[in-house]
């Protein structure tokens, strides 16, 4: 799921370069290729988005968790 973004993103270019090698470009391959890209671009982006927030989320709960056990660690001394 990581990677589809990238992947509709390439197939979007596939549609526009093998039309265009073959000789046989049409305004329905070319506004295929482009949905397909721009539909890739922003899944891309959207995944990106969710995996550094996901990162950003455990690194602070794993700052909280240490924290919290040093805190522990002050009172047991105390």
């Amino acid at each position: 799921m990581k990677h589809i973004g990238l992947s509709v993103f390439i197939l979007g270019a596939l549609v526009l370069i093998i039309p265009a090698v073959a000789d046989f470009e049409s305004k329905i391959t070319l506004i295929l290729g482009l949905a397909l890209i721009l539909v890739g671009l922003v899944l891309h982006c959207i995944f990106t988005k969710k995996a550094i927030d996901a990162q950003f989320i455990d690194k602070a709960v794993a700052e909280k968790q240490m924290a919290a056990a040093e805190k522990e660690e002050e009172k047991k001394e105390d």
